[in-house]
């Protein structure tokens, strides 16, 4: 299996799904990676995962507010379309990568899928001094406690640290859910040292494999217990 490209796969959805169903843009990238180009979504069976951890939290979801999905790690745009299937229509999914060219074409997936409106896209990393956590406070209305859910799914050395600045921020509110993907591989060590051994998370395991491959990886699911 070779490895395949963001705007081949965006061809793919335009030429094999139908426009405005989110669900044939999800199963047309599983079909174009499956098909021998391998892409680093999360794919379908960890997406089996989140989906259950996402339709969860949202069931438990409360509060007047819309619920809230902040994604670390865009990519193509995939688990962002993925993870809008268990979202309520006024529910929102903040979506951050540093890469503008595969930004460009998660727009280009969700606006194919129907789901720009719901999903926002933003450029820019998680930087050691916070800043960027902060300003998407005033783009976006991350204040707080405002944070529902959150996937981690970007760079693995940055699971730990991205989390702490999160934690710092106070985001989170007792009972979000926190998703980490590839802990195995590449692999996510401290990380999952951490979300299992704080008092803050209550964190669940589950053995799973790469994304279209048969080989072996995990996925954390770890619910925030308050601090």
């Amino acid at each position: 299996m070779s490895n395949g490209s963001p705007k081949a796969a965006l061809q793919h959805v335009r030429e094999n799904a139908q426009q405005g169903d989110a669900k044939s843009v999800v199963d047309a990238i599983d079909k174009y990676c499956w098909g021998g180009q391998w892409l680093m979504n999360v794919g379908d069976e960890k997406g089996q995962i989140l989906d259950a951890a996402l339709r969860e939290a949202v069931a438990k979801h409360a509060e007047a507010r819309p619920f809230t999905v902040l994604e670390l790690g865009t990519f193509i745009g995939y688990s962002s379309t993925r993870m809008s299937l268990s979202l309520r229509p006024n529910d929102r999914i903040i979506t951050v990568d540093v890469d503008e060219d595969r930004m460009a074409v998660a727009r280009a997936v969700h606006a194919f899928a129907g789901k720009d409106k719901q999903i926002s896209c933003v450029k820019g990393p998680i930087d050691s001094s916070g800043s960027f956590l902060r300003s998407l406070e005033a783009s976006h209305g991350l204040g707080p406690g405002s944070v529902d859910f959150v996937f981690i799914d970007h760079v693995k050395d940055l699971y730990l640290t991205d989390l702490q600045h999160i934690l710092a921020q106070k985001l989170l509110r007792k009972g979000s859910v926190v998703v980490g993907d590839n802990i195995i591989y590449p692999g996510a060590p401290d990380y999952r040292v951490f979300v299992n051994s704080s008092p803050l998370f209550k964190t669940v395991e589950h053995e799973t494999h790469l994304e279209y491959s048969t080989d072996r990886d995990l996925v954390t699911v770890s619910e925030f217990l308050g601090q």
